[in-house]
């Protein structure tokens, strides 16, 4: 029996590559492996077979005889010593196969198998002599690699979103000057926070005061956007509606803005006037109006107090022309509780002394100017007050005022000549417009006319037969006289001469009314006619509308015969249409007076007691 083989000693296996080799053939007792595999040996002579897990790569080697050697037993682990820095847990997390390579050189007289094979990790337990082979990289990571990024990635909160979207959590579109998503969804927009500035260096943690330096108001009483607009629609268009002038020369911008810019209670009640007219098409600006109206009062109060203090004071200008604009503030609201009576009261106080003024030789251009202003406005209105009120009684005598020159731009010095009767200078008397259009003779007699029916009315409460005496005949007769033989001077080419005709046609239907008895008449439907012909010609547009109302409510209350009324009707639907507050209550007088007509009630001719029975205290402007 042949001795059995002793088994090798010393056998050292150290495997550093995941690549092994197969069906090699060994040198005598040695292997040596590609430069891409560590080196190691095997002595003595003798065949290896290599099984390699996928999972859990152990190396299992099998140490064979030659054929004609006695068969040698499994090695055991025992038969193998393992390096230092491969003794661990045996934890196969981190160890990974190498594949196999067969780039080993030979020698010729010793041949060793190496096999290589794939298990699966879940085979059976490993054979005797399995080896582990770990991961060349020292010890196993002590914490797990870091799980793989999501390809979702999270999108942060926008932090420049408005205040209300980043309260509700919702999406902001950031819109300007507020966003949509809140305008949407009917909720306020709180805005947006306030840019932080920051400093570079030290100062980066100091935040810079925000705050944006004011501009003082150019002129006072002017100081925000809402005023600048209210004073550009004064000079636009409030300023041509109430003149007649146009851009020839308009009182309103060529006297009342100078005043305005030294004055701030003036400036107040233009800023207040203009937000009355402007009212009608944008309500918005009704507080803008209240608040200057209440300012202009204000100063004007105490305006008054310092005069009355002082011995001798006068009444300056921008005063005198703040009581006429707050007048014009009541007309333009059309208030019908005589509001417009306590300034044109306050008026009366200073209207004698700027008639006299006016008709002075040596006052002062710019004072002239403004006195005949002033005798304009207050004649008109006072004149107007008087056709629709029967409380007041007028104190002052109109035939002082017709002889003051009227407000007109003059062509020569020469014709501003105060001696000179207005009536009978060519270039600024008989053609001389007031500052609605009318002429001073015909509103002179419309005064008188007034004061006939206030005489009238007083003889039909007491009894009195016949109402008109011998005196009162003579008076109506002269009237009568001069409205006949009054002629403008305008050519027909002009719309200037159709006012001073419809203004003529009105007085003596005026005249007629009063003191004839209230019953159809072909004179009085004969001079309706006329007086609708004139109305026909003339543009029906908001700069006519003021001063064609005192001529339409005449006219209406004339109209005994029903085939006259519609157009009297429609003009003044207009009128309302165009914002002409008045025209309201106007048209309410005229369809009362309408119906005492059809029924022939003579009431029908004192509209003044229909107004008071309304309880309306208004102006025809």
């Amino acid at each position: 029996m042949s001795p059995r083989l002793t088994k090798p000693r010393g056998l050292k296996l150290s495997i550093d590559s995941t690549t092994c080799s197969s069906n090699g053939d060994f040198s005598a007792g040695s292997v040596t492996p590609s430069p891409a595999t560590t080196a190691f040996s095997v002595s003595p002579t003798s065949s290896l077979s290599v099984n390699l897990s996928v999972s859990a790569p152990h190396v299992t080697l099998y140490a064979a005889s030659s054929p004609n050697s006695v068969k040698d037993e499994p090695s055991t682990p025992g038969l193998f010593t393992l390096s230092d820095a491969e003794e661990d847990n045996h934890d196969s997390a981190d160890t990974e196969p190498s594949p196999p390579r067969t780039d080993l050189k030979t020698e010729s007289h010793v041949e060793t198998k190496v096999e290589v094979k794939l298990e699966d990790a879940s085979s059976s337990s490993a054979p005797i002599g399995q080896v582990q082979v770990k991961r060349p990289r020292g010890r196993p990571r002590k914490n797990p690699p870091n799980p793989p990024e999501s390809k979702t990635k999270t999108r942060n909160r926008s932090k420049t979103g408005c205040l209300t979207c980043r309260k509700r959590k919702k999406k902001c579109d950031e819109g300007k000057p507020d966003c949509n998503n809140c305008y949407k969804n009917g909720i306020v927009c709180e805005g947006y926070s306030p840019k932080t500035y920051w400093k570079p260096g030290r100062d980066s943690n100091h935040r810079l005061p925000s705050f944006r330096p004011s501009l003082p108001a150019l002129i006072e009483g002017v100081e925000s956007h809402l005023d600048r607009k209210l004073l550009n629609h004064f000079v636009v268009t409030v300023s041509s509606v109430l003149s007649k002038f146009g851009d020839e020369k308009n009182p309103f911008k060529e006297l009342l803005l100078p005043l305005a810019i030294d004055n701030s209670g003036l400036m107040h009640s233009m800023l207040c006037l203009a937000a009355s007219h402007l009212a009608r098409t944008d309500p918005t600006v009704r507080n803008a109006q209240y608040q200057h109206k209440d300012v202009a009062i204000k100063i004007l109060k105490q305006g008054i107090n310092s005069l009355t203090h002082q011995e001798g004071s006068v009444i300056d200008d921008s005063t005198v022309a703040t009581t006429i604009v707050l007048c014009l503030e009541a007309i333009c609201e059309g208030d019908n509780t005589g509001a417009h009576s306590h300034h044109m009261s306050a008026l009366n106080s200073v209207a004698q002394k700027m008639n006299e003024r006016a008709r002075a030789t040596d006052t002062e251009p710019h004072e002239l100017e403004f006195a005949k202003f002033f005798v304009e406005f207050f004649r008109y209105h006072l004149i107007l007050d008087g056709v629709t009120s029967m409380g007041r009684r007028q104190s002052l005598d109109l035939n002082a005022f017709a002889l003051a020159p009227p407000f007109m731009p003059p062509k020569t010095t020469a014709s501003v000549d105060a001696q000179t009767p207005p009536e009978e200078d060519p270039e600024n008397g008989a053609v001389a417009v007031t500052l609605i259009g009318t002429l001073h003779e015909l509103f002179v007699n419309i005064s008188r006319i007034t004061s006939l029916r206030v005489h009238i009315r007083r003889r039909k409460a007491e009894g009195i037969y016949p109402t008109i005496d011998e005196l009162m005949l003579g008076q109506a007769v002269g009237i009568d006289e001069q409205v006949r033989s009054w002629k403008p001077t305008y050519t027909q080419d002009s719309y200037k001469y159709y006012y001073c005709v419809l203004y003529q046609q009105v007085t003596w239907i005026y005249l007629f009314r009063t003191v004839q008895r209230s019953v159809p008449d072909p004179k009085i439907r004969n001079a309706v006619d006329e007086g609708l012909r004139c109305l026909a010609t003339l543009p029906l547009e908001e700069s006519s509308y003021s001063m064609l109302l005192m001529p339409v409510f005449l006219l209406g209350c004339a109209a005994f015969d029903v085939e006259q009324r519609p157009e009297i009707t429609k003009t003044l639907d207009k009128m309302k249409e165009g914002g002409l507050q008045n025209a309201i209550h106007a048209q309410k007088v005229v369809n009362k007076v309408w119906e005492l007509m059809d029924v022939e009630d003579e009431t029908s001719w004192d509209w003044e007691r229909i107004i008071q029975g309304f309880g309306y205290d208004f102006l025809l402007s």
